[in-house]
C-alpha cells in the first residue's frame, strides 16, 4: 500500500485490512473495472483486487470502494443489494475519513465531497470526480465517447460499436457484432486507432 496510495492515508488504509483481514491482489489493468470484491462461502474469506496501474488517488478511492463492500457484508449480510443503501452508507463513512484528512488537491477534494453525497457504483459515472481524477497519471491520445459524433463506429474490447446518442453521463451504443445496445460511460477514452469511420446515426 505504501507504494500505491498517498502517504497520509497508508496507515489508515492498512488499519482497514487489519480490522478485517482479506486477501489483497494487485491486478493487471482491466478496462471493464478498477477493482472488485468477492466472498468465499466455503472458507468464510474475503478477497479484494485493485488494478495495479492506477494513480495513487484513484487507487485509494477504488480500494476504499471495495473495502466498503466487505464491511457491508460483515454488517448486513450477503442478501443486501450490491450497491444499495447499505453499501452507500458504509462507503460514505469511509470517504468522510479521506475528506477530513484534507490531504487531497483542492479540486479533487471538492469533487469527492460531491460524489460522497450519493456514491455511485462507478466513480467514472460521476463527471466532476472522473474529470478531477483524469488530471493524474499518463495521458493517452484519443477522444472521449461523449465527444464523438453520433454514428461514429469504433472498437472497444475487441468489439465494433456505433454511437447512437448521449444520455446524460452515458452513451447508448449498438454493438455491431451482436446487434445489442449498451449504455457506456461518456468519459470512456476512444483511442484514435480504434475509430473506424463516421456515419450517419440510424
Amino acid at each position: 500500500l505504501s507504494n500505491k496510495i498517498p502517504a497520509p492515508y497508508v496507515n489508515w488504509a492498512f488499519s482497514l485490512w487489519k480490522s478485517t483481514p482479506f486477501t489483497f491482489v494487485l491486478s493487471r489493468n482491466r478496462s471493464s473495472k478498477l477493482g472488485d470484491y468477492s466472498y468465499n462461502r466455503k472458507n468464510n474469506s474475503h478477497r479484494i483486487s485493485v488494478n495495479r496501474d492506477l494513480h495513487p488517488y484513484s487507487f485509494l478511492i477504488t480500494y476504499v470502494h471495495e473495502v466498503a463492500h466487505l464491511q457491508t457484508v460483515i454488517d448486513y449480510g450477503l442478501k443486501v443489494s450490491h450497491h444499495g443503501k447499505e453499501w452507500k452508507l458504509t462507503f460514505q463513512k469511509l470517504l468522510l475519513v479521506i475528506l477530513h484528512q484534507a490531504d487531497l488537491p483542492e479540486n479533487l477534494m471538492r469533487a469527492l465531497a460531491d460524489y460522497a453525497k450519493n456514491p455511485r457504483a462507478a466513480s467514472s459515472s460521476h463527471t466532476p470526480l472522473a474529470q478531477a481524477l483524469s488530471q493524474f497519471g499518463p495521458q493517452k491520445e484519443g477522444t472521449t465517447l461523449k465527444e464523438l459524433p453520433e454514428g461514429t463506429i469504433f472498437i472497444f474490447r475487441r468489439r465494433t460499436y456505433r454511437k447512437i446518442e448521449t444520455r446524460r453521463s452515458r452513451v447508448m451504443c449498438e454493438c455491431l457484432d451482436n446487434g445489442k445496445r449498451y449504455l457506456i460511460t461518456g468519459l470512456l477514452l476512444i483511442e484514435d486507432s480504434s475509430i473506424k469511420s463516421f456515419v450517419n446515426a440510424i
